[in-house]
């Protein structure tokens, strides 16, 4: 009977360990609902490959004081697409920017089974980055990026290595894939992190050939200075709490700012005060690029 149960036991361990990082790497798609076309923005439908021959699809927003403008690229979050900043990529482009919008890899309409957490989208932001590069009207001009969640840590991520990104805004990104995956296992599941952790980065490996402990933007944002940091995040968000954000600012080098909005959830920061939000953007990239 004891070896029954500690069959079921270790079995439980494994099918639940796996399923959690499957459920989490295999989010459904968001289909599109608007384009930016439908609510008078003028935009070019664009695509890209990554160096592992993922094709991504995004859309290009021209600036409509000057194409020769610099560029912003937005990285959207975990399981939700391109179309989710139209409005911000609209306030951006009247004020003097492009925008380039995109999918993630197994987002929205862009290639790709799967989502690696960060690891593979680093891939992702490089290529829309090359892309940008091989304009010629736009070879030369500076790169900023605002990345939303997922979206922020993997421009942490990225922009620590790619010195063509001038300037990065993160709006409640995690400080590293290991603790806000534990946080998920400890408030969402009340289990302890040990040894589901363990075994989901077993499986984490054999499937990204990387380990989830490589993402972990806190362990080089500082490598991103001296280009400016704007991190963005909530007192409430219990999906990315406040402490993540904190590990960040703390590990970060000037220049730098930390602002945290009062009340919102997860998402919720853009539309505690829309307008503030989008000066506090404009401001932010204006000076640094």
């Amino acid at each position: 009977m004891i070896i029954k149960i500690l069959i079921l036991i270790i079995l439980f361990t494994l099918i639940f360990s796996y399923a959690v990082l499957y459920l989490n790497t295999h989010q459904p798609r968001y289909h599109l609902t608007t384009t930016p076309a439908e609510i008078g923005i003028d935009f070019e439908n664009i695509s890209f490959i990554t160096t592992d021959s993922i094709t991504l699809k995004g859309w290009f927003v021209s600036s409509q004081n000057s194409l020769t403008a610099p560029t912003i690229i937005i990285a959207h979050g975990l399981g939700a697409s391109k179309s989710d900043f139209i409005n911000l990529s609209g306030f951006l482009s009247s004020n003097g920017f492009n925008v380039l919008l995109f999918d993630f890899r197994a987002h929205g309409e862009s290639g790709g089974k799967s989502c690696s957490l960060g690891l593979k989208e680093q891939m992702d932001i490089t290529a829309a980055v090359d892309y940008i590069i091989s304009r010629k009207e736009l070879k030369n001009k500076s790169i900023g990026l605002y990345g939303f969640s997922l979206g922020g840590a993997a421009g942490i991520l990225t922009a620590s290595r790619d010195q063509r990104i001038k300037a990065i805004t993160a709006d409640t990104p995690f400080s590293s894939l290991n603790k806000i995956s534990a946080d998920v296992i400890k408030w969402t599941y009340h289990l302890p992190p040990f040894p589901f952790m363990q075994l989901a980065n077993i499986f984490y490996r054999l499937s990204f050939d990387g380990w989830i402990g490589e993402v972990s933007p806190a362990d080089v944002i500082h490598l991103i200075s001296p280009r400016p940091v704007l991190l963005i995040t909530s007192d409430r968000d219990q999906m990315t709490p406040l402490y993540h954000a904190r590990e960040l600012i703390s590990k970060a080098d000037d220049p730098k700012e930390l602002w945290v909005i009062e009340g919102a959830s997860h998402g919720g920061t853009i539309l505690m005060d829309t307008e503030k939000y989008n000066q506090k953007l404009l401001c932010f990239f204006e000076s640094a690029l």
